[in-house]
């Protein structure tokens, strides 16, 4: 039987002492934060359909898009385990599409197009603490979001178009 073991003896250095790891600090729920957000979307999708050599339609939609959002909000931390709080957020991008249709019964040379310009939200959440680092909560709030679009076609050789500019809240 070989067996081995440390031994210690005076004037031989000896291994230091395990310092335990100095906790991290508990989260504070109380106060005001910031957030900001970018990214993007890359894909294009252009779809189209011929019958004959007449062309029904080309769908174009995509191509590298952008988006982003910007966050401030407040927190108070009431009791021990009880979170209240109001946030406001502004989202933005450059979304877009366009469709072209050749002839769509009656109508010929007909473009459909729409851009996502913003939305902004402002609202309230109040939530548990199920542990010092885990809110679960519910939120209430109100958005705004706005929508450009375009129509223009042809009908009996009169050209025709339509702007809309829509806010939608809810």
């Amino acid at each position: 039987v070989f067996m081995t073991s440390n031994a210690v003896a005076d004037g031989m250095p000896r291994r230091a002492t395990m310092v335990a790891p100095t906790p991290p600090p508990t989260p504070i729920w109380t106060g005001f934060y910031i957030g900001v957000g970018v990214g993007g979307a890359f894909a294009t999708h252009d779809h189209s359909a011929d019958l004959n050599g007449l062309r029904l339609f080309d769908d174009d939609r995509g191509d590298a898009r952008f988006f982003g959002t910007v966050t401030v909000g407040y927190d108070q931390l009431f009791s021990s385990r009880w979170v209240a709080g109001v946030f406001l957020d502004y989202d933005f991008g450059n979304r877009d599409s366009d469709s072209r249709f050749p002839v769509l019964g009656p109508l010929t040379d007909v473009h459909l197009s729409h851009e996502h310009g913003h939305a902004w939200s402002i609202g309230g959440r109040f939530g548990f603490l199920s542990s010092p680092t885990t809110l679960l909560y519910v939120s209430l709030g109100w958005t705004q979001v706005s929508f450009d679009g375009d129509v223009s076609f042809s009908l009996g050789g009169t050209q025709h178009s339509r702007s809309f500019d829509l806010d939608r809240d809810g």
